[in-house]
């Protein structure tokens, strides 16, 4: 098993997530099961929740995009 230095960036990003911050004003839906790392190449992944509906997201941490990136996403 190798161990890996936290990254300050993705550390944030997984806390606001846990904190619910990105949905706080968005009624009826939440964050739930906040998973660091879950697999490679993903940093992170929750469970994002709209009434009886939800769907896993798997996602990498970013300091910036460029133009490119973006048309890819």
């Amino acid at each position: 098993m190798s161990s890996t230095i936290p990254n300050p960036l993705e550390a944030s990003v997984a806390d606001a997530f846990e904190k619910q911050l990105p949905v706080e004003d968005l009624p009826g839906i939440s964050i739930r099961d906040v998973r660091r790392q879950p697999e490679e190449p993903f940093d992170l992944s929750f469970e994002l929740i709209s009434g009886s509906n939800w769907v896993r997201v798997l996602g990498e941490v970013k300091r910036t995009f460029t133009p490119n990136v973006l048309q890819q996403i």
